[in-house]
C-alpha cells in the first residue's frame, strides 16, 4: 500500500484529527490522510478553518437556513472539482466525507437529488463467474475457503480485497464471535473508484475456521 503524500494543512486542526480518528478507528493511514485532506480542500474553498467551520454553525439563527447555504456551498464545491478533471467517483466520496463531518459536528446536510451525480461503474475488472468461484472453493485449503467466503461476501476488486486492513476483518469476527451476529456491516473505500461503499460480511459458518485459517 502506497504512503501518503506529505502535505501541509491549513485549514484543519485537532477538530478534525480527532474526529477521523473516532469516526475511522480501522482506518489505515493512507485512508486516514484521505478524509483529512478532503475537509481541507472543502475548508480551503470555503476560507475557513475547522473550528470556524462549526462556529458559523453554531452562531447561526436560522440552522436550517444555514445547511442549506452549506449544501449551495458543496455543490458548488463539487461542480468546481469536476471542471478541474477529478473524477466523478473521486469528488463523489469528497462530499460524503464533507457530508459525514457535518453530520457529526454540526447538522445533516441534504442534497437535493440529482445534484450529484451517480457512483460510475469501475470498468477493466474481472468479474468472476459463478463456475469459477466453485472450482476456486473447491480446491482450495481451509485457509484459503476462509479468504474466498470472505472475499464473494465483500464482493471487493481483488486489490480492494487484498488491501483490507487485517484488524479490520479480525475485528469483526472477534465481534461476530463475541456477539453471536451472523451479518457484519461496516464502510470501506474502494481505492480505485474512491466510493465508499455499505459491504456486509456474512459469517456463518465462517467463525469456526477463520481464526486458525487466517492467520
Amino acid at each position: 500500500m502506497s504512503k501518503p503524500k506529505t502535505k501541509k494543512w491549513n485549514n484543519i486542526t485537532e477538530i478534525t484529527e480527532q474526529w477521523v480518528k473516532a469516526s475511522y478507528p480501522n482506518a489505515s493511514v493512507v485512508d486516514a490522510w484521505k478524509y483529512k485532506d478532503r475537509m481541507n480542500s472543502f475548508l480551503e474553498f470555503l476560507g475557513l478553518t475547522d473550528k470556524e467551520f462549526i462556529e458559523t454553525y453554531k452562531r447561526a439563527k436560522d440552522r436550517l437556513e444555514w445547511s442549506k447555504q452549506i449544501c449551495f456551498k458543496l455543490v458548488a464545491y463539487y461542480n468546481a472539482r469536476l471542471q478541474k478533471g477529478y473524477a466523478t467517483n473521486s469528488v463523489r466520496s469528497e462530499v460524503s466525507t464533507v457530508r459525514a463531518f457535518c453530520r457529526d459536528n454540526a447538522t445533516t446536510l441534504i442534497i437535493a437529488r440529482k445534484k450529484i451525480a451517480k457512483a460510475k461503474i469501475a470498468h477493466g475488472e474481472h468479474e468472476f463467474t459463478r463456475e469459477e468461484l466453485s472450482k476456486m472453493f473447491h480446491i482450495a485449503d481451509v485457509r484459503d475457503k476462509a479468504i474466498l467466503s470472505t472475499a464473494i461476501s465483500l464482493g471487493f476488486s481483488v486489490e480492494d480485497f487484498s488491501e483490507l486492513p487485517r484488524d479490520l476483518i479480525e475485528s469483526l469476527v472477534k465481534k461476530s464471535i463475541d456477539q453471536k451476529i451472523e451479518f457484519i456491516g461496516f464502510s470501506y473505500e474502494r481505492g480505485k473508484t474512491g466510493v465508499t461503499s455499505r459491504s456486509h460480511l456474512k459469517l456463518k459458518g465462517l467463525v469456526n475456521a477463520f481464526p486458525m485459517a487466517w492467520l
